[in-house]
């Protein structure tokens, strides 16, 4: 089953990459509905948790494509919880807590584009909170992009909603990421 559901989840990547959101979003939650009674089976099995999380992320994203900010939200949500469980369960685990910075991270997003300037910040800092000390303790330039993205993220909802005494400590925290790691890519999402 869990096979089964991670290979139409995959299916639903290819759909969503193909631009086809309604085959993608009916793939996901497909795939939603066969991974959510494995993780019931067996809360402690990061493998199936991690996965049903991640399939909710996707399915998220395809609601964000959608301009369907409130199911996008219902869908990120549970990669927050799924992942801090496994964040308290595997402390040392920094990949966890990477999911979590990730997940927050697209909240923030969500709450920009609900026009919520407060519950956007709150959900960057956050993530910029899980961050911080992770690229500090582990090489993976993906914490460091992401970190740089959730700066920048937090500029840019400060600038958009007025405050650029703000906004520019959060822009400027991101330059030196950018300088001691050059080979990073210049994205604005983790």
């Amino acid at each position: 089953q869990f096979s089964h559901a991670t290979a139409v989840e995959q299916l639903g990547n290819v759909r969503l990459d193909q631009g086809n959101l309604p085959e993608a979003a009916k793939l996901m939650q497909r795939s939603i509905a066969l991974m959510t009674p494995l993780a019931a089976r067996d809360s402690l099995n990061p493998k199936w948790q991690l996965a049903l999380a991640h399939t909710q992320f996707w399915a998220g994203q395809i609601d964000m494509r959608r301009g369907d900010v409130d199911a996008a939200l219902a869908h990120f949500e549970p990669l927050v919880r799924v992942s801090g469980r496994l964040m308290a369960r595997y402390p040392d685990r920094v990949a966890y807590r990477a999911e979590v910075a990730y997940a927050l991270n697209n909240i923030g997003f969500v709450h920009e584009a609900k026009a919520d300037a407060r519950a956007a910040l709150a959900s960057y800092r956050a993530a910029t909170a899980i961050l911080s000390p992770l690229v500090k303790e582990d090489t993976n330039t993906d914490y460091v992009v992401a970190l740089g993205a959730v700066h920048n993220a937090a500029g840019v909802a400060q600038r958009r909603h007025g405050d650029l005494p703000g906004a520019s400590p959060e822009t400027e925290q991101d330059l030196p990421l950018q300088m001691d790691h050059p080979q990073r890519e210049t994205t604005n999402s983790p």
